[in-house]
């Protein structure tokens, strides 16, 4: 009968051994701890629209008015050219230099008057902004790991891939009809 018990003993603890070497279980309340071979693992990937700031330069055209007055001095030189004209041609007559002298002024004033008044003098500057641009990003949301644990494929979302097996918890419970 030794033998017997001895072999049924032997038996059992074969069985109920490598249950728990495969199982490698931690025991807490009514639940344990033991390892599930991970089948799959499945990146989640979101896109993500993301405002990215950029500097941006560009050239602005601007207007800015001058102010100009009409100069006496082309007159007098218009008068002084025209008086030796006048003294030369009319052979030294002082009416002839004179009338060259009157002539020679009204010209030089004329070529001036249309300098009266203003005009706009363009300059460029330089402006520089900033601008967000929509930029679209993929992020990883996390895994989608699927693991199989005596004989039953199970899903989950981790936030790290697990590698080959993954930690479950089991906990038994009686069923109460």
């Amino acid at each position: 009968m030794n033998k017997i018990l001895a072999a049924s003993l032997t038996g059992i603890l074969a069985v109920t051994s490598g249950t728990a070497l495969a199982a490698r279980w931690h025991h807490d309340d009514d639940a344990y701890y033991t390892r599930a071979r991970v089948i799959q693992v499945e990146p989640v990937i979101t896109m993500v629209h993301i405002a990215v700031p950029q500097r941006e330069c560009y050239q602005q055209e601007v207007h800015t008015p001058v102010y100009t007055h009409r100069s006496d001095g082309a007159a007098l030189v218009g008068g002084l050219v025209g008086g030796i004209l006048g003294h030369k041609l009319g052979h030294g007559r002082g009416g002839a230099t004179l009338a060259g002298a009157i002539i020679g002024s009204a010209l030089g004033r004329s070529v001036t008057r249309n300098t009266d008044g203003y005009y706009e003098a363009v300059s460029y500057v330089d402006r520089c902004e900033v601008r967000n641009h929509d930029q679209i990003q993929q992020r990883l949301v996390g895994y989608d790991v699927t693991y199989r644990y005596h004989g039953q494929d199970h899903t989950a979302r981790m936030h790290y891939d697990p590698g080959k097996f993954i930690q479950v918890r089991v906990d038994v419970s009686p069923v109460v009809e």
